[in-house]
């Protein structure tokens, strides 16, 4: 009996590669401890804005920057105080 492993799909267009690599750059930044979200952050966006490669240091950055306000708007901190 063999398996045949199910294709794997690639990005193929630019647009494709930027929304998948955002969607990754905000994905961890999301999986980071409640108060470390906004550092971690910051030091991606730094990273995509101080980038040589222009379409990095506009594009990139305005879409992750973007979507992460989103994602936290959409997924606030947990406030609730636990009373003792």
């Amino acid at each position: 009996m063999s398996v045949t492993p199910a294709p794997i799909w690639t990005p193929g267009t630019p647009d494709e590669r930027r929304r998948t690599g955002v969607a990754a750059l905000v994905a961890q930044v999301m999986s980071r401890p409640e108060g470390h979200r906004y550092a971690a952050a910051y030091g991606v966006l730094a990273g995509l804005v101080s980038s040589s490669v222009t379409e990095m240091s506009t594009t990139w950055a305005r879409e992750f920057a973007d979507e992460v306000n989103r994602t936290m708007i959409d997924q606030p901190f947990n406030r609730k105080v636990v009373a003792s």
